[in-house]
């Protein structure tokens, strides 16, 4: 039953009962245990709150610093593929006076072989790259390694091609 319904049922009754002795004391009672309930509540909604911004400020400088050192590592193992790979691009570049020697058909399968190497080494490298749980010193060294390896195949073929002419 809705309280609209209820009243105006019971509208003569209203206008002519007395309330029960003591009704305002209950009243007010009623509203004081009401409102300390909510003030309660609003109180451990402070600390709640207080709590969680401490928290937080104790935690971003944590996240900062994490961050950054992922920055740092992620920029040392970027740096070192960059170099590599201008170690192995320069490598192919003083090989190309050499591939005019030679014929068409010889020529394709050296730049073929020349292009798998620098595919592969592109691949492994981001394999390793977006590796997870290994210590960025492993990350790099393995790197550095992948190119090494490829700039050694590089320089097989250009030592391959002197010894032929």
């Amino acid at each position: 039953m809705s309280i609209d319904k209820l009243i105006s049922e019971n509208k003569s009754s209203f206008n002519i009962e007395q309330p029960i002795v003591g009704h305002e004391q209950r009243f007010e009672q009623r509203l004081q245990e009401h409102y300390s309930g909510k003030k309660k509540q609003r109180r451990y909604l402070m600390k709640s709150a207080v709590a969680a911004a401490l928290v937080l400020l104790l935690l971003i400088p944590l996240f900062i610093i994490n961050n950054q050192q992922i920055d740092e590592a992620n920029t040392e193992l970027a740096d070192v593929k960059k170099y590599y790979q201008s170690k192995l691009e320069n490598e192919i570049r003083e090989l190309q006076p050499l591939l005019e020697n030679y014929d068409e058909e010889l020529r394709a399968e050296i730049i073929a072989e020349l292009e798998k190497i620098q595919n592969s080494t592109e691949k492994v490298t981001d394999i390793i790259y977006e590796t997870e749980n290994i210590p960025n010193e492993t990350l790099v060294a393995s790197t550095a390694k992948v190119y090494i390896n490829s700039i050694e195949s590089v320089r097989r073929i250009h030592n391959s091609l002197n010894e032929a002419e």
